[in-house]
């Protein structure tokens, strides 16, 4: 599994910008954009997440996005008056 806290910033950018490809995709094989922010991933973190694979990168993938979540501070929801 990979650790996002060792990512530098940079790792954790690509991460992000692999997640709606990733969670859109009905044929990721042909997801030629996907592919090369996975080549990119592996240049940044020089290669120390290679034999974890594909499916270490995904799951990094969503967690990155669900930590980017959690960070976000949510305004409530207004209220509808007058109904």
């Amino acid at each position: 599994m990979i650790d996002r806290k060792k990512l530098n910033d940079k790792a954790k950018d690509i991460l992000l910008k692999a997640h709606p490809i990733l969670a859109t995709s009905n044929n990721l094989p042909e997801e030629s954009e996907f592919w090369e922010l996975y080549k990119q991933f592996l240049k940044e973190t020089n290669f120390k997440w290679k034999e974890e694979g594909l499916n270490a990168f995904k799951v990094a993938c969503l967690a990155e996005r669900r930590a980017k979540l959690a960070e976000t501070p949510h305004r409530p929801r207004e209220l509808k008056r007058g109904w």
